[in-house]
């Protein structure tokens, strides 16, 4: 999970990948890792939030696109890299 997460941080800003991170934990998104969010990445089943995290990756990657469809180009590659988490 924590390399899941640390990829995406990389990929789209701390920020935005702790926001998608806590909206699957059900919890405050304020795009800030503190006592709530680790102690629900700590209950939650590994493969749960692998499978959950992986489509809100794929729902922003569609924002993206969405947004600027020039980004349509990497569209493929990004939900491959993201897929390759579970």
């Amino acid at each position: 999970m924590a390399e899941s997460l640390f990829d995406f941080c990389v990929n789209a800003g701390v920020r935005t990948g702790v926001a998608i991170a806590q909206g699957v934990l059900e919890v405050s998104t304020d795009g800030v890792v503190g006592p709530v969010t680790l102690g629900r990445l700590n209950a939650i089943d590994g493969d749960f939030f692998l499978a959950a995290f992986t489509l809100g990756k794929i729902a922003r990657y569609i924002h993206l696109v969405k947004k600027r469809p020039a980004n349509s180009r990497f569209f493929y590659g990004w939900v491959r890299r993201a897929m390759g988490d579970i």
